[in-house]
């Protein structure tokens, strides 16, 4: 029965816990939601290499993204996050009686929780950080093509120069 509760724990985490969709970050509701969506999009350093949630760059960020997941979590997912905190009240309780509660023991049972719950908001932030790297990408496609000629439409305007320049010397050759 216990590996039926742990697999459980497991599920929520990767799955169920999670947005259903890939860009469901962006298109949150809430307007508390988008205006920290937006601070973090504007906060977050431009090297995307250090996005990652347990990365210590990301040390700065972690608040932000934690109270981001948590407000997800109540307002989109109510039920599944009370499924979880009861999974991991009854496997806190098995591990107390498993280890004790002595002077060594004391937090080891809590430990388990405090993991499972660090797993969490790390695959949660990681979410989020993905999404705000795939629209910062979105952005920067749209701005690169609207304020700077392509590579082609560069070189025609050469063309167009070059051959400009050539007709004038012809002209100026016929004279």
């Amino acid at each position: 029965d216990r590996d039926r509760s742990l697999a459980r724990i497991s599920d929520l985490i990767r799955q169920r816990l999670q947005p259903d969709q890939r860009s469901a970050w962006r298109h949150q509701s809430s307007l508390d939601f988008a205006v920290r969506y937006q601070d973090l999009v504007k906060s977050l350093p431009r090297d995307r290499r250090l996005w990652k949630y347990n990365n210590n760059a990301m040390k700065p960020y972690r608040d932000q993204l934690d109270a981001m997941s948590r407000n997800y979590l109540m307002r989109c997912k109510p039920e599944e996050l009370g499924e979880f905190k009861q999974l991991l009240t009854q496997e806190t309780r098995f591990r107390e009686a498993l280890y004790g509660s002595g002077t060594k023991e004391a937090n080891r049972a809590q430990d388990y929780t405090d993991n499972k719950l660090h797993e969490l908001y790390a695959r949660m932030g990681n979410s989020i950080l993905k999404d705000i790297s795939a629209y910062r990408s979105e952005q920067e496609a749209v701005s690169q093509t609207h304020h700077q000629p392509s590579v082609a439409n560069h070189l025609n305007g050469l063309q167009k120069i070059f051959n400009a320049d050539i007709k004038g010397q012809r002209l100026a050759k016929r004279e």
